[in-house]
């Protein structure tokens, strides 16, 4: 009975303890799942199975939670750059290509307007958010390209005005499409009738 009195004397200390621990493997596990979860969203791999590779309840702490804000953060970028998509084409008259990730992101973009959601795990991978980047700089840089051909298409509009010359159909074909671009019309003779009528 003497070497169990200090046993009996322990025995609440040694359950708060065995408490604590408990939380802490509930608290690894938890982050362990989000780590995985925000692993898989982000398009990378888990590091392997290998005890040696498992990060610690310590690196767990730091790098779930920069997981998380980088989601976030890809989360808004990507509903910014369907947004600006969805402008460009607009801007532009055109539709997006067919199956490609600009035409997804403003399928998604129109679907989580109409349901009033957002625009959950879309494009939030490493690849896929790379790619829809790429893509969205492409339709700028188009987008810019054309404004300057509209700008000079006008400018060389302006100057037939000035020297009283009519377009030739033939030779000024480009001009006169990217005028009738611009005019939100497609059909050159349509430009045509309205220059002949300056």
């Amino acid at each position: 009975d003497a070497l169990a009195l200090p046993l009996a004397a322990r025995l609440p200390a040694l359950e708060t303890l065995a408490a604590e621990v408990a939380e802490l493997r509930r608290e690894a596990e938890r982050l362990r799942l989000d780590h995985a979860r925000f692993t898989e969203v982000l398009g990378r791999s888990l590091p392997s199975a290998d005890t040696k590779a498992r990060l610690s309840l310590s690196q767990l702490r730091i790098v779930v939670p920069e997981l998380e804000a980088e989601q976030n953060s890809r989360r808004k970028e990507v509903k910014k750059a369907a947004e600006a998509l969805h402008v460009i084409f607009e801007e532009l008259g055109v539709e997006p290509p067919v199956g490609s990730i600009e035409a997804a992101a403003v399928e998604a973009l129109r679907t989580a307007r109409a349901s009033g959601a957002d625009l959950g795990n879309f494009a939030l991978s490493d690849s896929a958010h790379g790619e829809l980047l790429g893509r969205l700089g492409f339709w700028e840089a188009e987008r810019e390209l054309r404004r300057k051909a509209q700008e000079s298409a006008q400018a060389i509009r302006d100057l037939w005005g000035a020297l009283g010359e009519k377009p030739d159909p033939a030779a000024d074909a480009v001009v006169l499409a990217s005028l009738a671009a611009g005019a939100g019309s497609v059909d050159g003779d349509d430009i045509l009738s309205r220059l002949a009528e300056r």
